[in-house]
């Protein structure tokens, strides 16, 4: 086997080793936000996630780009779980989905703005 093909066969893993497992996460938990139907109030500009809200719900609109500078992926998985608080405000609706999803998303929205 020559250097060349060796290189180009060893391309795909150096490109697993350089995204890691953080992009996949990413990549996953941006997919569960969007499906989740967070995008109807929420938007993180720093990922491309643009909000999709109700018509006359656009100022209600909060961007997470920085999370992750405020909030520990513990802290909200409890939010989105409605047993934290924000100024006496729970999330407006308890997330729905499996346990490994929910921690997929917090940990991703905790990893933003850092």
């Amino acid at each position: 086997m020559s250097l060349r093909s060796s290189t180009m066969a060893l391309l795909p893993l150096l490109g697993m080793i350089v995204s890691g497992p953080g992009a996949a996460l990413a990549a996953d938990a941006k997919e569960l936000f969007v499906a989740s139907k967070c995008v109807t109030c929420h938007s993180i500009d720093s990922q491309g996630v643009v909000a999709q809200p109700k018509e006359g719900d656009e100022d209600e609109v909060h961007d997470l780009s920085k999370v992750g500078t405020e909030r520990t992926a513990e802290w909200i998985q409890k939010f989105l779980r409605k047993q934290e608080a924000i100024d006496g405000k729970k999330h407006k609706q308890k997330f729905r989905g499996s346990d490994a999803d929910l921690e997929t998303l917090a940990t991703w929205l905790a990893s933003l703005g850092k």
